[in-house]
């Protein structure tokens, strides 16, 4: 049996423009790794420090490899910190609505002053919807952040209503990276893409 690596690896929106297959893959700043300069450009050196962080990677080189192969349009959208109605239930936002709502304690690893770009789940559509109209040519990164940063503490201070959780911390994760901050002109200039929502305002429904 013969299996096609991109439908293993990417995950993402595929389409054509004229006669050229399109493909945008969700890929994650977690390539950066720990070292991740402020603020990361596309041309920053991946170094991934997860088995996740490096499945992203790959699954860019794959795109890069079947543009360059067949002539696929890739283009490779890093994510920054995903926030917003359907998030993950383990991710730090909704852990701890979850947790503060069921009376428990908030687990935070580390000492909460860990920062991430927290780029809102509607931005993030916006950003893939414009991809799938890049007209190329070959295969590209582009970054979709903010270009603002938050503590897990301000986080914290966002999902709680008036009580003050208790808060337990733990050690840090291995694999957590200290900051995140994206630079996001190449999207700007690329896709005409900005952000128009910044945490921790939330959009009218």
């Amino acid at each position: 049996m013969h299996t096609n690596p991109l439908s293993v690896l990417v995950t993402g929106s595929s389409g054509f423009i004229g006669t050229h297959p399109q493909f945008v893959f969700a890929s994650s700043s977690s390539v950066y790794g720990p070292e991740m300069p402020l603020s990361a450009e596309e041309s920053t050196p991946a170094n991934p420090c997860s088995p996740y962080a490096l499945t992203k990677l790959h699954g860019e080189q794959w795109g890069r490899l079947y543009s360059r192969l067949h002539g696929l349009r890739f283009l490779a959208l890093r994510f920054f910190s995903v926030w917003g109605p359907g998030q993950r239930p383990d991710l730090a936002l909704e852990a701890f609505r979850r947790r503060i709502e069921a009376g428990q304690p908030v687990i935070i690893n580390g000492d909460g002053s860990q920062r991430r770009d927290l780029t809102h789940v509607a931005d993030v559509a916006r950003a893939v919807e414009l991809a799938l109209r890049w007209p190329g040519p070959g295969a590209a990164v582009l970054n979709v952040g903010t270009g603002r940063n938050h503590s897990v503490m301000d986080m914290l201070a966002a999902a709680r209503e008036a009580a003050t959780p208790l808060v337990e911390h733990q050690a840090p994760h291995p694999a957590d990276v200290p900051e995140t901050l994206a630079s996001i002109t190449a999207a700007e200039a690329q896709l005409g893409w900005q952000p128009r929502i910044f945490f921790p305002d939330e959009p009218d429904s």
